[in-house]
């Protein structure tokens, strides 16, 4: 009796390494995801960072965008205020125009007196509106200068074209004849009668598939030469996980080049741009449309943002790399 107890503490504690033991290689198996590139080969390099960095200070686009959107806000204010005396004015005109003027009583006299006061206040006036007699030279100035700051652009883009030309033409070098090597963990559904190998054979072309999409550096252009299961854990109800050690020949791919076109800011990028009251919308200093809620669709990378509305304005200079809601409050 005593024996047999024994060897049911024995089987029961050899159970618990078993299951140890598995649970300790499925945790290796998720963090074996990794992908190591075969020789160290970047998509960009820090050196091709640096030459990037150094291009984009060269034209400061972020500086200039705050500098003309503050610009353009006070010269929305302006015009705002312009607007309003014209408006002040015409009345006091046509008040002065409808108004018959004599003096037999006291009760006229009063009236004279509030036209004289109308009268100083179309005077004061009217010279307020002399200060504001560049608000059209000034409008073409800056509109000037964000013509100026997009042809700046161009030669930004002509240059970093120049870069992007370079980086491939250096990956295309790197990758030639290598390899890329790595394992990867994974997990499918089998039948419940299969055996590991069986069920593995059957998945192995949507496996690699996997492991080309998961890679930039893999097409389906790519050849395995190493394919090697490493381990495995086929569950009862025909789950199957596990881990492989692969080889494929490197190629350039798609995902290398969105990749590069989103770092050096040239794909296009959807943004939305919303306020409280149906504002004007300018991003690079253009004329982007009017509303409380617009789509866009812009290149990523650094772009000044402006919205204004009777008056007011708010403008800001934005990092576009993702789609992003932008919301200004107006009034």
């Amino acid at each position: 009796m005593d024996f047999h107890l024994t060897l049911i503490r024995i089987n029961r504690h050899k159970n618990r390494i078993l299951l140890l033991l598995i649970l300790l290689m499925y945790t290796n198996l998720v963090y074996s995801n990794e992908i190591r590139y075969s020789q160290g080969v970047n998509i960009i390099n820090d050196e091709e960072v640096l030459e990037l960095r150094k291009i984009q200070r060269k034209y400061d686009y972020d500086k200039t965008f705050q500098k003309l959107n503050r610009e353009m806000s006070l010269h929305s204010a302006r015009l705002w205020t312009y607007e309003n005396k014209k408006n002040e004015l015409e009345e006091i005109k046509n008040y002065l125009s409808e108004s018959v003027i004599s003096i037999d009583s006291t009760s006229e006299k009063i009236k004279m007196d509030e036209l004289l006061l109308a009268i100083n206040e179309k005077s004061k006036i009217e010279k307020d509106l002399n200060k504001f007699s560049d608000l059209d030279s000034k409008e073409d100035e800056i509109k000037s200068r964000y013509s100026n700051l997009e042809k700046a652009k161009k030669k930004l883009n002509i240059e970093k074209r120049g870069l992007l030309s370079k980086i491939i033409e250096r990956i295309h070098s790197e990758i030639k004849g290598k390899y890329v090597t790595g394992n990867y963990y994974g997990a499918v559904n089998c039948n419940k009668n299969s055996s590991i190998m069986e069920c593995i054979e059957k998945n192995e072309f949507d496996v690699k598939n996997r492991i080309i999409n998961d890679n930039p550096f893999l097409t389906e252009d790519s050849i395995f030469s190493k394919f090697d299961i490493t381990g495995a854990n086929l569950n009862l109800d025909g789950s199957l996980s596990f881990n492989i050690v692969f080889s494929a020949s490197a190629n350039f791919s798609n995902k290398i080049y969105k990749s590069l076109n989103q770092k050096l800011g040239f794909n296009l990028i959807k943004i939305s741009l919303k306020s409280n009251v149906p504002a004007e919308w300018y991003i690079d200093g253009k004329l982007f449309g009017k509303g409380e809620q617009l789509e866009a669709e812009i290149p990523s990378g650094s772009h000044g943002i402006y919205a204004t509305y009777k008056g007011k304005a708010k403008s800001s200079v934005e990092e576009i790399y993702k789609p992003v809601v932008l919301r200004y409050i107006l009034d």
